[in-house]
């Protein structure tokens, strides 16, 4: 019989979701505070060279992010000025959209690096 059987109780699988949860946070916290030690070690002293390249590397990739756009938006109005009625060639089609795949991918990348920054992770989900 179903209601014999605890394992399937309402209350059972509330107080083992709780407990699993309570499990996970304990076992995050601990990273976190594993992380937020002082290591004067030479791996911590390499850790942070390499979160500081990481930091360049975001202002480098918002730089970037930053002349794509504005690369696209010249373009663009070079050829709404220069075209008659507007009209895009195949060749100007495939240039614009290439520079805003350019761009679209350089967006990830920086939001890759600021998820890396935030939560010392790598989104593979994103990527």
């Amino acid at each position: 019989m179903r209601g014999d059987n605890p394992f399937t109780s309402q209350l059972f699988v509330s107080k083992l979701m709780e407990h699993v949860k309570n499990q996970y946070v304990a076992e995050i916290s601990g990273e976190r505070a594993a992380l937020h030690q002082v290591d004067t070690s030479l791996i911590g002293y390499l850790n942070k060279v390499v979160n500081y390249t990481v930091l360049v590397l975001a202002l480098l990739m918002a730089f970037v992010v930053f002349c794509g756009v504005i690369e696209i938006a010249s373009e663009l109005y070079n050829i709404i000025k220069n075209s008659p009625l507007l009209l895009l060639s195949i060749n100007g089609i495939t240039s614009t959209f290439s520079s805003f795949l350019a761009v679209l991918i350089a967006i990830d990348i920086f939001i890759n690096i600021s998820l890396y920054v935030r939560k010392h992770m790598i989104a593979v989900r994103l990527v």
